[in-house]
C-alpha cells in the first residue's frame, strides 16, 4: 500500500510537469473590439480598387493557386466566392502566406509529446521502451 502511493505521487507529479510544460504552447486567446469601420465597408477604402484592378487581382489568386495544386475550375470558383474586400487583402499577403508554413514546429512538439508519453509510461511500468529509465 506504501508502495502505490509513493507509486501516485510520482506520476502526478510527472504529469503536472508534462502539463505545466504544455501550457508553455499555448497561444493566449486574444480579444479585442470591432469597430464599425471593420464590419461596415469604408466607401473610400475600396474606391481605389477599380474592378479591373479587382479583375486582374482575382486573376492573380487563381493563378496563384494552381500553381499550389489547385484544379484551375476550383481555383476560379473559390475566388469568385470572396468577397471584393477578401481579394484585395489576399492579393496584397498573397506573398507573405507559405503554404504549410509551422509544419515542423507542429512535427517536433508532436515527436516530444510522444517522448514524453513513452517516458512515463516507462516510469510506470506500463511499457519497456528505453533501456536507460529505471523502473519505480
Amino acid at each position: 500500500m506504501k508502495h502505490s502511493r509513493g507509486m501516485k505521487k510520482a506520476v502526478a507529479g510527472m504529469m503536472t510537469l508534462v502539463f505545466g510544460f504544455l501550457c508553455l504552447f499555448v497561444a493566449p486567446a486574444q480579444a479585442a473590439m470591432v469597430g464599425t469601420a471593420d464590419i461596415l465597408q469604408v466607401p473610400g477604402k475600396d474606391a481605389a480598387h477599380s474592378p479591373s484592378t479587382l479583375d486582374a487581382s482575382r486573376q492573380q489568386i487563381a493563378r496563384q493557386l494552381h500553381a499550389w495544386g489547385v484544379t484551375p475550375e476550383e481555383a476560379r470558383s473559390r475566388v469568385n466566392a470572396m468577397t471584393d474586400g477578401e481579394v484585395v487583402r489576399l492579393a496584397d499577403a498573397m506573398d507573405q502566406m507559405p503554404a504549410g508554413a509551422g509544419f515542423l514546429e507542429f512535427l517536433a512538439v508532436v515527436a516530444l509529446l510522444g517522448f514524453i508519453t513513452l517516458v512515463i509510461t516507462d516510469l510506470v511500468g506500463v511499457t519497456d521502451v528505453f533501456t536507460f529509465i529505471k523502473k519505480i
